[in-house]
């Protein structure tokens, strides 16, 4: 289980733009210190579709950074993004050492298998880890790559071998979409990412979580967190419980705006979670060793016992 920051990109100008940059880096940098997983940039289409901004972006946050991952939300609507993109990404696969990510909108391109599938791999050909500077971060190139998905993307993401990655406000249930997917990957290990948007509010807080275990079930617009931390904590143990992800995008906030308390509440969410979610995939792995053995056992002994009548005659 991995805990990741999602920050929305914003289009300003001048001193707001200059703040705002400075504020980004900011909470990186904290993300970096504290143990998260990966620092996402989203943004609307209108910001999107250029991709001008989200790669100075994540150009600034490469320097800043050393350990963390960093990934990117674009909006892919034909093969000529892709070849735009695809020698700027690998520049910053090849500076970062491995630790770009990207989440792919391609619902507005097309739906023809090969096509999608020739985007995918122009990606992932880009995004291989350098030896050289870091090692990789346990992911496969693919799984570095996370697809937005409608019920064809979904499908196709579990065969590909992509990550899942789920806002919000989709058309379609998401845990169909999840259902989809798992169902494609015939048993491979996938990786889907949900979104989770929180809003930490300071005293005791006036409700722990607005989208409960059981609404979260039914709604469509999930993963909304609103309380203290403590109280945001247990509303993502919530959220990843009813999900099934394998890993949450945090967008926090905090009530009145001021950065300091929201690069606290960065720390003290982390210093919560991230020890339960390193048990969990302790246990999780664990659990598939012993799976893998019990198998093996299995296999062994009925070959075993195939040989046997063979070797008596």
């Amino acid at each position: 289980m991995r805990l990741s920051l999602f920050k929305q990109l914003e289009l300003t100008h001048g001193t707001q733009r200059r703040t705002w940059l400075a504020d980004m880096e900011a909470l990186a940098v904290a993300a970096d210190l504290f143990g998260y997983d990966t620092f996402w940039l989203g943004a609307d289409e209108r910001i999107v579709r250029d991709h001008q901004e989200l790669m100075q972006a994540l150009w600034r946050l490469s320097a800043v950074t050393s350990r963390i991952r960093l990934g990117g939300i674009l909006v892919i609507q034909s093969q000529h993004a892709v070849d735009q993109l695809q020698r700027e990404i690998a520049l910053l696969s090849t500076v970062t050492g491995g630790r770009i990510r990207l989440g792919l909108d391609l619902r507005a391109s097309c739906h023809q298998e090969s096509a999608v599938h020739t985007m995918i791999e122009a990606f992932a050909q880009v995004l291989k880890p350098s030896r050289i500077v870091m090692p990789s971060h346990g992911v496969t190139p693919q799984q570095s790559i996370a697809l937005i998905p409608d019920a064809a993307l979904a499908e196709y993401a579990g065969r590909a071998g992509t990550a899942l990655l789920l806002l919000t406000h989709e058309t379609i249930h998401p845990t169909e979409l999840i259902a989809s997917y798992r169902l494609a990957s015939e048993g491979q290990a996938g990786m889907v990412l949900a979104y989770c948007h929180i809003n930490v509010v300071d005293g005791g807080g006036r409700k722990a979580i607005l989208t409960p275990h059981d609404q979260l079930a039914q709604s469509r617009s999930w993963g909304s967190v609103h309380g203290t931390v403590e109280q945001a904590a247990a509303g993502l143990l919530v959220h990843q419980l009813a999900t099934g992800a394998d890993e949450l995008l945090c967008d926090i906030s905090v009530s009145g705006s001021r950065q300091s308390e929201l690069i606290q509440s960065i720390e003290l969410l982390g210093q919560k979670l991230l020890p339960q979610f390193a048990l969990a995939a302790a246990e999780r792995a664990l659990a598939r060793s012993a799976a893998h053995a019990e198998l093996t056992h299995l296999l062994t002994s009925a070959v075993s016992s195939r040989r046997k009548p063979h070797d008596l005659s």
